[in-house]
């Protein structure tokens, strides 16, 4: 059985997982379709409908460049709300422990326990940096590649895991 994992998670680390969480989130593909298409339909309306090669470019671009900006936008404000909203013992950050146990992974925190029993999670998420359990679209255990003795008990621990995802669908 493999040594419960100790993790103190910060608001970098929440930082680092919104900014990889949240262009992936459905609701921010549904947001950026929203604005891609406000802004081509007031461009189309102001303007009228391109005449040629030149002005199609333009206004792709023109939506290209306004999507972009409104996601980083977006993206600041999350980050922005998290960082204000989160303090010392605020959930999600601080000590957690993670300790793989027959039925499942138990986290501990100060204030709960929770199991994720075998095939409970939604996805599992290796990164180099990070291994990410999501529970729910927008909900995630956080296990920094710091709180690892070292790459072996890091991919021992991956390793461990698999079976949280119902269908194994995993991403390295």
């Amino acid at each position: 059985m493999m040594r419960p994992i100790e993790v103190n998670i910060t608001r970098a680390d929440l930082i680092r997982l919104n900014a990889y969480a949240m262009p992936r989130a459905r609701f921010s593909r549904l947001f950026c379709g929203l604005l891609a298409a406000m802004i081509l339909g007031i461009n189309i309306a102001q303007g009228g409908v391109p005449k040629s090669g030149a002005q199609w470019v333009a206004l792709i671009l023109t939506v290209v460049i306004f999507v972009i900006g409104g996601a980083l936008l977006a993206l600041a404000f999350a980050i922005l709300g998290m960082w204000i909203n989160s303090r010392k013992g605020a959930r999600g950050l601080g000590a957690h422990t993670f300790t793989l146990r027959d039925e499942g992974l138990l986290e501990s925190t100060s204030t709960n326990e929770t199991l994720i029993k075998w095939g409970g999670a939604y996805a599992l998420i290796k990164r180099r940096k990070y291994i990410y359990v999501q529970m729910s679209p927008s909900l995630f255990l956080v296990l920094p590649r710091r709180c690892f003795k070292d790459e072996d008990e890091y991919r021992a621990f991956w390793n461990s895991i698999q079976k949280l995802s119902p269908d194994s669908g995993s991403v390295s």
